[in-house]
């Protein structure tokens, strides 16, 4: 995930939020969370449905 972003994902704390900005394609509403629902370390990502394919 890190090669496609130029936000520093690695850096986030446990339990935030950041505007998550992407290499090569403009997004008007991207998200990540770092979270994990069963005590492991994820990320959630919430993108537009318009722009889904894109991200894909």
């Amino acid at each position: 995930m890190q090669s496609i972003s130029e936000t520093d994902i690695g850096s986030m704390k446990y339990s935030t939020v950041s505007e998550l900005k992407l290499k090569n394609i403009n997004t008007n509403f991207c998200k990540i969370a770092r979270i994990g629902y069963t005590g492991e370390d994820g990320f959630e990502i919430f993108i537009s449905k318009e722009q889904i394919v894109k991200f894909w």
